[in-house]
């Protein structure tokens, strides 16, 4: 039997709906902000301008007087 005369079964899905289309959309571009941002973040932290940059400025903004000894044991 030759497949030429068997008849076209297949049925093609349904196209997406213009929500699911714009849900997509919506999921890509966040996701690419998301490694664009990563990306950025990154390079920045690593530059060799940077300095100290990657070690957290609250530490530094507390002045010595105002830290408590610790009791002695």
């Amino acid at each position: 039997m030759s497949r030429e005369n068997e008849t076209k079964t297949e049925v093609e899905p349904p196209r997406p709906t213009r929500a699911q289309r714009l849900a997509a959309a919506g999921f890509l571009i966040a996701f690419a902000l998301t490694i664009i941002t990563v990306l950025w973040t990154s390079h920045r932290l690593h530059s060799p301008g940077a300095g100290r940059a990657s070690e957290p400025a609250a530490a530094e903004a507390v002045p010595p007087a105002a830290v408590a000894p610790r009791p002695a044991r």
